[in-house]
């Protein structure tokens, strides 16, 4: 058996056998070595609790379509280019408001007069 300490405990829903030791360790089969590498490989790419448990489901199937899969994706590539926007947003916003004071004193920032703004 190898060995493997886990780093997240969102991660224990999804794995059911493992023993715990005295030391905090946990001891994993090979094979769930492999499906926490894999777990841990997702949450890299941001994916959802959710959606990874989706994931891990359906590699039981090896002749289902990826269909499933590919969307999935697609939906995370999506989420990505929102946040992407968002941020843009964010950066254009708080450029704006870095430029606009050239006061010196508190009571002439104009960046404090536009966030205190109606």
């Amino acid at each position: 058996m190898a060995h493997c300490q886990i780093l997240s405990a969102a991660l224990h829903p999804l794995k059911s056998v493992r023993q715990e030791t005295i030391v905090d360790y946990r001891y994993y089969q090979t094979k769930d070595i492999g499906s926490l590498n894999f777990i841990r490989r997702c949450k890299e790419l941001r994916m959802p609790l959710v959606d990874i448990k989706k994931l891990v489901a359906v590699q039981s199937d090896g002749n289902a379509p990826c269909a499933g899969v590919d969307s999935l994706i697609y939906q995370q590539l999506e989420q990505i280019h929102t946040a992407q926007y968002e941020l843009q947003q964010l950066e254009e916003h708080l450029q704006a408001l870095a430029n606009c004071c050239a006061n010196q004193q508190i009571k002439d920032c104009e960046i404090l007069q536009h966030l205190n703004a109606d």
